[in-house]
């Protein structure tokens, strides 16, 4: 992970695996040593939170609307955003 965030222009980092092994766990603790905040949203608990990706997918817009989705304040390069559980269809 910190060679993914060393990384330049590094693109989103997905990490799979089974349910309830750790890896909401694992990404928490690596944000709150890499980064100033983390920001965490739930697809499974948020039915609405999709509804911002419905529009389009311009970056700037979106990271407006996690904003204030979250109530908290998203910083380029000091925010890690953390999505969990996305639906499955």
């Amino acid at each position: 992970m910190i060679e993914w965030k060393s990384r330049k222009n590094h693109k989103p980092l997905i990490i799979n695996g089974a349910s309830q092994i750790g890896k909401t766990y694992i990404a928490f603790s690596f944000g709150k040593e890499n980064y100033k905040n983390i920001v965490y949203f739930n697809f499974e608990n948020s039915k609405n939170l999709n509804r911002i990706f419905e529009k389009d997918l311009n970056p700037e817009r979106i990271i407006r609307e996690l904003s204030v989705f979250s109530g908290s304040t998203i910083l380029e390069k000091e925010t890690l955003i953390i999505f969990g559980q996305l639906p499955s269809e």
